[in-house]
């Protein structure tokens, strides 16, 4: 019947009327087929899966709701390649196995197939088009999450799954480790469903040292590291596309983009999900032409350029409430819709072609709306004491991070949603060589004006901290840290004039000019206050720089500058407390780069305290994009700003 259908269709005119009605046809019968098991014979078989039919079958299949039938019905080119065959049998083999996937876990997600579409920009495809294509094929590949406490898991409490948990349970179901897992996958038996793949969260051994940070974080460890899930196979990782966390809380694209390497230890991933929109400030004066959106685009452009050249999304969150305290028996205060960065990144997504997900363009009516899942009249913390209350209705968690079972869940569908898209896409128009040419193309020039590439940027932690130190004397790499799983490294001495310095130097940037002016930096380096035995460190600076309050006299041209000496003292980092704790503290200093090469130096003053004069350091920061921004975590000393210098004591 089918092929009488294709027949008639190619070989004679019809009419408007008698196309419908064939498309009509069409569709019942393909879904028939699937019903009685058609689908394993048209995947399993090359010959048919090269059919306009098999085409067909797969993108229908797929869309939730159906769609336009005519539009699906009529992409009947098959593929040129028996390369094009064999990448559209995975294709259909993903696809099958995200709606039996979708099928075993209860039948419904929470977002229809419209809330996703009108939450997806799709930018430039080649790159996610890419990716997609080589994850149908079983390839192995890297998801980077880039983002803030939302991205590290946070709102996801209890053994609940955050985005993380649910994209890897996904994963697992789409694309399974095992490569022979394909088939059973079809029989609704090989992967796990989010509940089970929580259950198996408790076990990871990744996740141990996670938990140790944030409760309830998901699926994965920090620090740029595969996810695992343990299992039948003992840990080993379940999908063939395996994620890393790379997130840092409570910290903004700025600090990122200063520190990116220090986080995303492995540069070699093939798609990025890149959520800033809640964590960067939404309304700036000067609109764009301000540092954090300048430090924005720099970090978009080094994950463009990264080895793999991957794709990178831009995952936009958005944050219902305006007030960050909400009492019990008060109903929380909501927001705008446009009270996020979104409508700012929308313009380098337009720029760079980045593909862009926005949550609030699939939430937001549905919580005006009070629906189930989606509802804001109250947080998920307000009432996990009550027994009876309805786990699944609420969308956050605190005013700040959305619920592991509602609001995280939504987020990984968005993702889900966004990859599924591009996999009907290559159903329908399959992959060509010379869209390669695009993933190599240039990048273009910056968006912003007077923004350019630097290498000015510095940000030193861990190893790269110890790498990094020349001239140690009386210094020593130590870890004070009391568990295995939060390491306290730094370099620390007890001895009066016990020195050592770190030097910061750049040979090139993207901006010719600037390669031979002067450059104004801020100096931050992380020194351990503590409230006994501590001593004082001088800081001083010398070479191709001035440092301190004589930064800000060097003339335009710096003629005439006195350069730094080594034993004058521009700063001094007193490491007692006055307070019962022991934190890491910023030291900050400007400082002005005349040549290529500058080294900051740090010793102990012999100052007369009893017990021990013990200075420590824990990490060093260079801002030269975002001076202001940097200045701002030095007068703050947040939390943020002492895990941008490395570790927390």
């Amino acid at each position: 019947m089918l092929h009488k259908f294709t027949t008639s269709v190619q070989n004679g005119p019809a009419s408007s009327g008698q196309v419908r009605a064939c498309v009509c046809i069409a569709f019942v019968v393909l879904a028939s087929m699937l019903e009685q098991g058609a689908s394993n014979l048209l995947i399993g078989n090359p010959q048919l899966s090269g059919t306009g039919a098999s085409l067909q079958r797969s993108a229908s299949e797929l869309d939730d709701d159906h769609g336009d039938a005519a539009a699906t019905v009529s992409a009947t080119s098959a593929p040129h390649s028996r390369t094009d065959s064999t990448a559209t049998i995975g294709l259909m083999r993903l696809l099958q196995a995200a709606k039996q996937y979708r099928a075993r876990s209860g039948g419904q997600q929470m977002l229809r197939h419209r809330d996703i579409n009108r939450a997806l920009y799709m930018g430039d495809p080649e790159r996610l088009r890419s990716f997609v294509r080589r994850m149908a094929e079983g390839q192995k590949l890297t998801i980077a999450l880039l983002g803030g406490s939302v991205s590290k898991g946070m709102g996801a409490v209890s053994a609940e799954p955050s985005f993380e948990g649910w994209l890897n349970a996904w994963l697992a179901a789409v694309s399974p480790a095992d490569a022979d897992s394909h088939s059973s996958a079809s029989n609704g038996t090989s992967a796990m469903d989010p509940a089970a793949a929580a259950t198996a969260t408790a076990t990871s051994r990744g996740l141990q040292s996670e938990l140790a940070n944030i409760a309830g974080a998901g699926i994965g460890v920090s620090g740029g590291k595969p996810n695992e899930i343990a299992g039948a196979g003992g840990g080993a990782p379940i999908s063939t596309v395996q994620v890393v966390n790379a997130a840092c809380p409570a910290t903004s694209s700025a600090y990122m983009n200063l520190c990116l390497r220090e986080y995303l230890r492995d540069p070699d991933v093939d798609l990025v999900l890149l959520e800033y929109a809640i964590n960067d400030p939404p309304f700036l004066v000067p609109q764009m032409i301000n540092e954090p959106r300048k430090s924005f685009e720099q970090l978009i452009r080094k994950l463009l350029r990264l080895p793999r050249r991957p794709a990178v999304v831009l995952l936009n969150l958005f944050r219902w409430f305006s007030e960050s305290s909400v009492g019990a028996d008060q109903r929380p205060s909501d927001t705008y819709y446009f009270t996020n960065a979104e409508a700012q990144f929308f313009e380098f997504a337009t720029y760079y072609g980045l593909p862009l997900v926005s949550l609030k363009a699939a939430v937001y009516h549905h919580m005006v709306a009070g629906t189930r899942g989606f509802q804001v009249d109250t947080l998920r913390y307000l009432t996990r004491r009550n027994d009876s209350a309805d786990k699944e209705a609420l969308f956050y968690e605190d005013p700040m991070h959305p619920s592991g079972l509602t609001g995280h869940r939504v987020i990984s569908e968005l993702i889900a949603g966004l990859l599924l898209s591009v996999a009907r896409g290559l159903v329908t128009r399959p992959w060509r060589p010379s869209e390669e040419e695009q993933i190599a193309a240039a990048l273009p020039a910056h968006m912003i004006p007077d923004n350019y590439d630097t290498d000015l940027d510095i940000c030193l932690m861990g190893e790269n901290f110890r790498a990094s130190a020349v001239d140690v004397q009386g210094f020593e790499w130590l870890n004070e840290g009391r568990s295995p799983l939060a390491p306290k490294w730094g370099y620390t001495a007890t001895v009066p004039n016990a020195s050592i310095a770190f030097t910061i130097s750049h040979s090139a940037t993207t901006n010719e000019t600037a390669r031979h002016v002067q450059a104004s930096v801020l100096v931050i380096l992380a020194y351990l206050r503590s409230y006994e035995n501590m001593g004082v460190a001088a800081v001083s600076c010398s070479g191709g720089c001035v440092c301190g309050e004589a930064a800000s006299r060097v003339p335009a041209d710096g003629g005439g500058v006195d350069f730094g000496n080594a034993d004058k003292v521009i700063a001094r980092l007193d490491g007692l407390s006055h307070e019962h704790n022991s934190q890491l503290q910023l030291g900050c200093f400007p400082a002005m780069m005349l040549a290529s090469e500058c080294r900051v130096r740090v010793w102990v003053e012999d100052v007369h305290r009893a017990g021990i004069n013990k200075v420590k350091l824990g990490g060093l920061i260079v801002s030269h994009t975002a001076p202001d921004v940097a200045q701002g975590m030095c007068r703050e000393n947040l939390e943020a700003a002492e895990r941008a210098a490395g570790f927390l004591e």
